[in-house]
């Protein structure tokens, strides 16, 4: 199971790699601009799950001030009184993984169009 959630994990960023490989390869084919949307689009994307989240995180720490004790003993607490919960009633933790359908099939169009403009140009 937890093979299963790292692979899904690492379809994402797979995907984007993908996206951007096959965008700029019909941007060099064609030239067309519309390849330069999905350039900026699969590139973006692909920072937003590589190194955003790691970023965001340095932010945070950086900007983060002095939080009053009291507040961070009610959090600790309540935290615990959660765990508590979750092992008492057997309750499943929520994970944040998703399967990335929409982005498959982003991915798979945009590389049927670069395929097909590129078996139409003159000279193929």
């Amino acid at each position: 199971m937890m093979m299963l959630r790292t692979t899904i994990s690492w379809l994402w960023p797979i995907l984007y790699v993908l996206g951007l490989i096959i965008a700029i390869q019909g941007w060099r084919n064609s030239k067309k601009t519309a390849y330069v949307l999905f350039i900026i689009y699969f590139a973006l994307a692909f920072y937003s799950v590589t190194a955003a989240p790691h970023v965001n995180g340095w932010i945070k720490h950086r900007s983060e001030l002095k939080r009053d004790p009291a507040v961070v003993e009610a959090q600790t607490k309540m935290e615990r009184e959660i765990l508590k919960l979750h092992e008492k009633y057997n309750l499943p933790y929520a994970t944040k993984r998703s399967l990335p359908l929409g982005q498959v099939l982003l991915v798979l169009g945009l590389w049927m169009i670069v395929r097909k403009e590129k078996n139409t140009e003159p000279g193929h």
